[in-house]
């Protein structure tokens, strides 16, 4: 899913014949995730902020694939890499917060 969402945002960056899937105040948006609808642009560097993060933690790193590209609860992403649900929000939360200071720069 996440290969498909990047190629989705390069594509409509890039491609100045197609139009994209949604615009709003003359910036491309590709895909509405939680009720935000994130540019192009921005799920570009997410996803640049996340290959570092795979670096620098891996688990953290699929936690975050798992919740944000993959749609699946905490607790099931718990189930999926035998840690506790309480251990996979605490990884979110760090997830975030280093992907939210990688986009800061």
């Amino acid at each position: 899913m996440r290969q498909i969402m990047l190629d989705t945002a390069r594509a409509n960056q890039t491609a100045k014949r197609n139009k994209p899937i949604q615009e709003e105040d003359g910036q491309k948006f590709v895909i509405e995730i939680n009720d935000q609808v994130t540019s192009c642009e921005e799920l570009i560097e997410i996803d640049m902020s996340l290959t570092k993060l795979e670096e620098f933690n891996p688990r953290l790193a699929e936690i975050v694939i798992h919740h944000f590209y993959g749609g699946y609860t905490f607790e099931k992403i718990a189930e999926m890499l035998d840690i506790s649900k309480r251990t996979a929000i605490r990884d979110w939360k760090k997830a975030k917060a280093f992907i939210f200071t990688q986009l800061d720069h």
